[in-house]
């Protein structure tokens, strides 16, 4: 988990990667969402990740839970009650809302994953591990947009043939669609 400034993430990912880390989870913001020079950062977080064979869920996320396990490294307070809905969000606010829905009203969840900007990890990866995961009888995707490519179409297929899967999918008006990264001022 690194919740730290954006500018010291790689350092951080490379220190993690020499020590054999496959797996990180960032929370932290300030990437390719504040413009270009987060944008590089971002860029060079990925690379280093690749180098050592790593995988990045984020960052600008709130991070995942698996009521399983159990495991919680969001920054929500509380910890849904354990169920099979696997909820994938590439928005924070809304996955931090979902969490405190689901404790007040006492809906199960399996899995709550929060991917961010989707640098390395996006939905297509995601999509195989709930297929395969017997905790998550349903899948539910709040999507933004499509990182995965060409490749989304057959893993959601392949969801879809052994769960439920249900995709929100925001961003078709004008005014819904992903702004491009706004130009610090000087």
């Amino acid at each position: 988990m690194l919740i730290i400034p954006a500018a010291t993430v790689p350092g951080a990912v490379e220190a993690c990667g020499r020590r054999g880390i496959k797996a990180v989870v960032v929370i932290s913001g300030g990437f390719r969402e504040v413009g270009q020079k987060g944008e590089a950062i971002e860029q060079e977080m990925v690379e280093i990740g690749r180098r050592y064979g790593m995988r990045i869920m984020g960052p600008n996320g709130i991070g995942v839970i698996d009521t399983n396990t159990p495991i919680n490294t969001t920054f929500v307070p509380g910890m849904p009650p354990v169920g099979h809905i696997a909820f994938v969000s590439q928005s924070g606010a809304l996955c931090g809302s979902i969490i405190d829905w689901t404790i007040g009203n006492r809906i199960g969840f399996s899995r709550l994953l929060s991917v961010g900007n989707e640098a390395d990890i996006n939905e297509t990866d995601l999509l195989p591990v709930l297929a395969a995961d017997a905790n998550s009888r349903v899948v539910i995707l709040y999507l933004e947009d499509i990182k995965g490519g060409e490749a989304f179409v057959p893993a959601l297929r392949d969801v879809a043939a052994a769960k439920p899967v249900l995709v929100l999918k925001t961003g078709r008006t004008a005014s819904g669609k992903p702004r491009p990264p706004r130009t610090p001022v000087r």
